[in-house]
């Protein structure tokens, strides 16, 4: 992750997913915050 260009455009990606998600499998609901919990936890670990 040394460009800074895919950080950004990993930064830009990631809410727009974890918004278009839920819609896309609204069956998903009960699990959507704790996907959004790991993928937070993982862009954390990757920006660390």
């Amino acid at each position: 992750m040394t460009q800074p260009s895919a950080l950004i455009i990993m930064l830009f990606l990631l809410p727009l997913a974890i918004l278009t998600l839920p819609m896309l499998m609204p069956s998903s609901k009960l699990t959507s915050p704790l996907n959004t919990k790991v993928l937070m936890a993982k862009l954390a670990f990757l920006t660390s």
